[in-house]
């Protein structure tokens, strides 16, 4: 087990990479680590997954995060400005 600090909090993570990708969180603030499909993992441990339909104007995500399923684009938002970034 690895263990990360946090303030008053201490996570446990099973592998060293999502313990190490955590302290990136910590750190250097929220980041994309890794896209497949339509989905995209950042470094806190959500996932964003594009579900619009192809072709469509409008996007529409789903966000996973602490084991809950979120769908308010407000609160997607800074999730949805991470993935911009790294498009341009």
């Amino acid at each position: 087990m690895y263990e990360v600090k946090d303030k008053n909090k201490t996570y446990l993570f099973s592998n060293k990479t999502d313990a190490d990708n955590y302290i990136d969180y910590l750190q250097h603030g929220l980041k994309c680590i890794a896209k497949k499909d339509r989905t995209y993992c950042f470094n806190n441990g959500a996932r964003l997954i594009d579900v619009s339909l192809y072709g469509a104007n409008n996007e529409k995500f789903v966000l996973h995060y602490n084991n809950k399923c979120i769908v308010s684009k407000t609160l997607q938002q800074k999730y949805i400005k991470v993935i911009g970034e790294d498009k341009t």
